[in-house]
């Protein structure tokens, strides 16, 4: 993170987490240390009890790489902030809120 600072002092980082073997507590830690307000998780690493110490942690969540949106429903019921998508639009996201609504 020096390294990256040393180039560009960037006003938030969101901690991409797709490359890192670090524990869950080793990322919060990380974050906490350095002020990083977000982090960007593999589908694999988003489970409700990392989600849940994220969001105690006062740590911003979003997955990657989602294109089902129904999956980022389930997502989103277990604290995701976000996704990202290589092609699920605004409009397929609010065609299925009814579903988030009722808990599918």
């Amino acid at each position: 993170l020096d390294m990256v600072n040393g180039i560009y002092e960037f006003p938030s980082i969101i901690y991409t987490l797709y490359a890192t073997k670090d524990t869950d507590q080793e990322v919060i830690d990380f974050a906490a240390r350095h002020s990083i307000e977000a982090v960007t998780i593999p589908e694999s690493r988003a489970k409700p009890d990392f989600l849940a110490k994220l969001k105690k942690a006062g740590i911003t969540a979003y997955v990657n790489t989602i294109n089902d949106p129904s999956e980022i429903g389930r997502l989103q019921r277990m604290g995701v902030t976000g996704v990202y998508s290589d092609f699920v639009t605004e409009q397929e996201l609010e065609d299925n809120r009814w579903l988030v609504a009722l808990g599918w």
